[in-house]
């Protein structure tokens, strides 16, 4: 947008100095020829010398002012040519400055968008470790609560066959007695 606006300022700058260009250069060809014609009319005219001495000398003090007028248009159309061209430049420098910037600020996202896939990954790969875990720790749980009710029956069977024989050895040690 600001490259468009500075083509659109240079082609604006640009046409302006050759119409003036052109202007002035017209202007001159006007009072070339219009100095001709006085100087011809005076020639051909049957006007004493002094008279076309003092006419010429005035059409040149003319032409002198005329010429002194485009030039100082000359001078001041330099003048606004080269503010033109020093705002161009300024603005050639922001658009240089915005689009480092803009390239800087693109690299970084660049950078964050990769860094954050990078972290997505490895956040996915802990989940499913974390989930392994999970169900690995459910499966050993159940084997120890299966092993822990194996082990309670285990231990009600052995304090059965415990008590069995102590009654038996209480038989036992009464038929010994006796």
């Amino acid at each position: 947008m600001l490259a468009r606006k500075m083509d659109d300022l240079l082609s604006y700058h640009r046409q302006f100095v050759e119409n003036n260009r052109r202007s002035l250069e017209q202007k001159i060809k006007e009072k070339e020829k219009e100095v001709l014609c006085q100087l011809h009319d005076l020639l051909t005219g049957d006007l004493p010398c002094d008279q076309i001495n003092q006419d010429l000398q005035q059409a040149n003090d003319a032409l002198r002012a005329e010429l002194d007028k485009e030039m100082e248009e000359k001078k001041h159309l330099c003048f606004q040519s080269d503010q033109q061209l020093q705002k161009i430049h300024q603005l050639e420098a922001e658009l240089k400055t915005a689009r480092d910037l803009l390239k800087e600020s693109q690299n970084y996202a660049e950078e964050m968008k990769n860094k954050n896939l990078s972290l997505e990954t490895e956040l996915k790969k802990k989940q499913s470790e974390i989930t392994h875990l999970q169900q690995r720790s459910a499966a050993e749980l159940a084997c120890l609560k299966n092993e822990m009710t194996n082990i309670k029956a285990q231990q009600n069977k052995l304090k059965e066959q415990l008590n069995i024989l102590l009654q038996e050895t209480e038989q036992v040690s009464k038929v010994d007695r006796n």
